[in-house]
């Protein structure tokens, strides 16, 4: 497996307010203190609807850790919640998250209350085997597929159906979390094995994941075969 691209890494974090705060003031802090392009400045986009849902976004910022500069694509503001995105990895967005709280600690009435961590991994992927090979009944499926889509008068021959894409969830009725996925990009021919993949993990845990599936793919494919 080839990572072609990290694309986006979030980290999230529970935390609760000690006191009230006046947000004009907390924005304008931290866009000084990682220098935000953009930043909330409106009523509604400052204020949370009643259902709490909504979070404030500021964009484009950079946390400097030592001589390396890392880049916050959002960090997002939740009335009990804060995440971090960057294009990089959890690692980074999980630093950036250990500096805020700890300039939190002297700036805004902020605790984390949960030592729950979520996050949301998302890359691209180049696998050897076919996605096809995540399920063995897959080609054969495909191919009665294409033979009946075939008979419906086609003037050209239909090719075989393949597997676009691999998602596993939890029960939405007992947990709400991210999904595993792996799907194939977009206007990209299938015979590239070009995919794209999220995954509630920290990135170095969904590259392991993503390499140990190809290896259960290989493995499948060899067994048919």
């Amino acid at each position: 497996m080839i990572v072609r691209a990290h694309l986006s890494a979030q980290s999230l974090r529970f935390i609760t307010l000690t006191s009230p705060v006046y947000l004009p003031d907390s924005v304008k802090a931290l866009q000084e203190r990682y220098g935000f392009v953009r930043v909330p400045t409106t009523a509604d986009e400052l204020l949370s609807p009643a259902d709490n849902t909504k979070p404030i976004i500021l964009n484009h910022g950079k946390f400097v850790q030592g001589e390396r500069g890392i880049l916050i694509t959002a960090l997002q503001l939740y009335p009990r919640a804060i995440a971090v995105d960057t294009p990089t990895s959890t690692d980074d967005s999980d630093a950036v998250l250990a500096d805020l709280f700890a300039w939190a600690n002297s700036n805004v009435p902020v605790i984390q209350v949960s030592p729950r961590q979520l996050y949301i991994s998302q890359l691209e992927v180049e696998f050897e085997p076919p996605l096809e090979a995540a399920c063995a009944v897959a080609a054969s499926f495909g191919d009665r597929l294409a033979t009946l889509v075939s008979g419906y008068g086609s003037e050209a021959p239909i090719p075989t159906f393949q597997v676009a894409s691999f998602l596993m969830q939890v029960d939405p009725a007992k947990l709400v979390v991210t999904d595993f996925r792996i799907e194939r990009r977009a206007s990209v021919p299938y015979e590239q094995n070009l995919y794209f993949s999220q995954a509630p993990l920290q990135t170095a845990d969904h590259i392991t994941v993503l390499e140990e599936f190809e290896r259960a793919m290989q493995q499948t494919r060899e067994g048919i075969s």
